[in-house]
């Protein structure tokens, strides 16, 4: 099968100046096309964008993994039927509102799982009304739409001017909550329902920008650790999930839906679910953190982006490539590492 790995696939249905070989898109396909080589099989063609050496082969092939063919893109016959890994080129507009954000809020609003004081602004003066509507609540967040990761949310206090351009740019506004653990749930999507469902933690940082995340074949990982530290039970958070698949079904969606959840703390001091961020309808990173769990179903997996090394884990790996802003290692463990949190 000839394979592109479309990272870009968010631009390509949302970017109205999207054109599939802009560097500024080639280069986050380049930094993150390696991820394929997790799913790979060696008869696979990979039609790719960052120049590997066959020191890059050899590395992933003493890792386990089976990298594919290479063709590289500028070389290849049009006419080939190619596969889009991370997202479907076909029915765009469909897939526009599957994974737009605008669609999240409104899902969410009607079913009561998100957005409970969040909303649409078009203007200052929409903020400004929002905001006396909550005067109680300092800190808030204006979130891009059609972003991924969470680049480009913009926060603020209420009593700081926002530039206008910002508004225009991010229209969804949201209170920023003390957020202490954040959830990625897929569900691998089967026809009308839903065959598999599973959560990977995602290491957000403040803005909710990904940082990497952890998961393991063994769901008690999560759920334990959940009860342990938050008293909340995961089940609830799945029985809550569902209904908001159930939404999405009646769009039709060919890829997986993958829901963004996170677990605060109150003002109280105890904590809740906060069940629907948004939903995406493609291949994710929390597939990917899934599937680097995969080598190990007994043990826990950590994909992270930071420096800092781990002394204790049974396993660790380079996950990226030498030319990479993006240098990421690959940890395994007996027990939850708490260390992201």
């Amino acid at each position: 099968m000839y394979t592109i790995v479309n990272i870009d696939y968010e631009s390509y249905l949302f970017d109205p100046h999207y054109h599939e070989n802009a560097d500024q898109y080639t280069k986050q396909i380049r930094e993150f096309e390696y991820v394929f080589f997790l799913f790979s099989k060696s008869d696979d063609v990979l039609i790719h964008q960052y120049d590997y050496t066959e020191e890059d082969l050899v590395y992933f092939r003493s890792l386990g993994f089976s990298p594919p063919k290479l063709i590289k893109k500028n070389r290849i016959n049009k006419n080939l039927p190619i596969h889009y890994f991370w997202g479907d080129l076909n029915e765009k507009e469909k897939n526009q509102v599957l994974n737009s954000k605008f669609t999240s809020m409104e899902i969410g609003k009607k079913l009561g799982l998100g957005f409970y004081q969040g909303g649409k602004v078009l203007s200052i003066n929409d903020v400004k009304t929002h905001l006396k509507k909550f005067s109680n609540i300092k800190e808030w967040i204006l979130k891009n739409p059609f972003g991924m990761s969470g680049k480009g949310h913009y926060l603020f206090s209420r009593d700081q001017k926002i530039p206008e351009h910002i508004i225009l740019s991010r229209p969804i506004l949201e209170p920023l909550y003390d957020r202490v653990f954040d959830i990625g749930t897929t569900y691998i999507i089967d026809g009308n329902s839903y065959r598999e469902r599973f959560s990977v933690v995602n290491f957000n940082d403040r803005q909710g920008q990904f940082r990497g995340g952890g998961a393991s074949l063994n769901p008690k990982y999560i759920s334990e650790f959940v009860i342990e530290n938050f008293k909340l039970n995961l089940d609830d958070l799945y029985r809550d999930l569902d209904k908001v698949v159930a939404e999405y079904l009646k769009l039709n969606p060919k890829n997986n839906l993958q829901i963004d959840s996170f677990i605060y703390r109150k003002d109280d001091g105890g904590f809740s679910f906060y069940p629907l961020v948004e939903v995406n309808c493609r291949k994710t990173m929390g597939l990917v953190i899934y599937e680097l769990a995969n080598r190990h179903p007994d043990l826990w997996c950590e994909w992270r982006f930071n420096k800092v090394e781990e002394q204790n884990s049974i396993e660790k790996f380079k996950f990226s490539l030498p030319s990479h802003h993006h240098q990421s290692q690959v940890y395994y463990f007996n027990n939850f590492a708490t260390n992201n949190f």
